[in-house]
């Protein structure tokens, strides 16, 4: 239906045809569920009808009848082909590394969460799924539910690999994703429950509700894109990820619980910004994860952020990044990786960071200290040092070590400036 100069879609209309023939006009969405993956053109425009909730679904309900029990267990009886990434062509049902599960997207969801993936049938436990068969014969897909009840008690939904927004074209621009929420995606590494492609110019995404994927939430490419007032929330393995991110502006983001299928936080989990140069994020809120500046991110600005309860570090800056600031904020309660020492820090910063500030930011209550610093590094083959960074007004309170600052190195290498604040002490640990 068309209205002055926007269209309007409902649930059971043709919205892959509305997309295709609206052009750069507003398409207006009313309430209710959309199911399906949808194909973004040039200058694509979503908007919430005003005053209702556009909910984008990649999953589909499964009756109870569905499911045929041996023993504990209940089979669903799988006839589309097991997506297998292919950089991993391996059986689905082999042990393997948790990583794995990045590239077996399927998900069952009991309740509103999603089930674990196990890889053998005896690791099968109230709460997690097994996959038989291959990618090209797949046979069924195994569950045990919540205290091993039936599946007749549970409200339960089935996804199979699916990205729900995406675009075939690389540059893309000018599409705005406006109001819209997005649940249960089934999708696999470095695909976000929304992801912008490596050309994309100039997107706005607004009001947007993002909760429970297989691997990414949001994933971001591309320059000059305005993403104001986001919710990112429960995936399986980064909330918010980048990679060749330029110029962009960031603004009431709020990353948390994400890495719900427990890759190693040390790898690749929580939230990753990569290869990204001149973007600036503030009002930005992580609980449970990390922010981590990962791999040559140049002249970025980050301002007014809380990191809370992260696992393993709260802000990671490293490997050849330089002139990036953070200014005002708190990172409060991170905790170790499986007990291991060497984690669990406010702040780590290691690999080549020169330039770097670091500007009003309180550390509270870090299980492993407030700051870990490798100042000198072999990495690759390379010999790294970090160095010329400016502390200006760090602040602590609680944290493990009685405050001391681990340096890897030595604090007279490459030194660093400490303005506003007294200069640290240090534990200095030579390599």
């Amino acid at each position: 239906m068309v209205s002055g100069s926007e269209i309007i879609v409902g649930p059971n209309d043709n919205l892959h045809e509305a997309i295709k023939d609206a052009g750069t006009t507003p398409i207006l969405l009313r309430a209710g569920i959309y199911r399906g993956g949808f194909k973004l053109q040039d200058g694509t425009q979503l908007h919430a009808y005003p005053g209702e909730q556009p909910v984008f679904m990649g999953a589909h309900p499964v009756a109870p009848a569905a499911w045929e029990k041996n023993g504990e267990a209940y089979g669903l009886t799988w006839d589309k082909p097991f997506y297998q990434h292919p950089a991993k062509q391996v059986g689905l049902g082999d042990a393997g590394l948790r990583h794995r599960a990045a590239m077996q997207p399927h998900m069952i969801i009991v309740d509103g969460q999603p089930l674990q993936t196990v890889y053998k049938t005896a690791d099968l436990m109230p709460g997690t799924i097994y996959l038989e068969g291959t990618a090209d014969n797949p046979k069924k897909i195994w569950a045990r539910f919540m205290d091993d009840r039936p599946p007749a008690e549970f409200d339960i939904l089935a996804a199979q690999y699916q990205q729900i927004l995406s675009t075939n074209i690389k540059s893309a621009s000018g599409v705005v994703l406006d109001g819209l929420h997005f649940r249960f995606c089934a999708n696999t590494g470095y695909q976000g429950m929304i992801s912008l492609p490596e050309e994309a110019e100039g997107w706005e995404l607004r009001n947007l509700d993002l909760q429970w994927s297989n691997t990414e939430g949001l994933h971001l490419m591309g320059r000059n894109h305005n993403i104001n007032n986001v919710i990112i929330k429960n995936h399986g393995q980064n909330g918010l990820s980048s990679r060749e991110m330029h110029r962009c502006a960031l603004e009431n983001i709020e990353t948390s619980f994400n890495n719900w299928k427990g890759f190693d936080p040390k790898w690749d989990a929580g939230n990753k910004l990569r290869n990204s140069t001149e973007n600036t994020l503030r009002h930005i809120k992580a609980i449970g994860n990390p922010i981590w500046w990962d791999i040559e991110n140049q002249g970025n600005w980050m301002e007014d952020f809380e990191i809370l309860d992260a696992i393993c570090w709260g802000l990671m800056v490293e490997y050849h990044s330089s002139n990036n600031s953070f200014v005002n904020g708190v990172i409060k309660g991170t905790r170790r990786y499986n007990g291991e020492e060497a984690t669990g820090n406010g702040i780590r910063i290691q690999s080549s960071i020169t330039g770097c500030e670091f500007v009003n930011i309180h550390l509270e209550a870090n299980e492993g200290g407030a700051v870990y610093y490798k100042k000198t590094e072999t990495r690759h083959g390379e010999k790294n040092f970090s160095g010329n960074n400016t502390f200006d007004a760090i602040t602590q309170q609680d944290n493990a070590r009685n405050g001391q600052w681990v340096v890897e190195g030595h604090p007279d290498d490459h030194p660093d400036r400490f303005r506003n604040m007294e200069t640290p002490a240090f534990e200095i640990r030579r390599r």
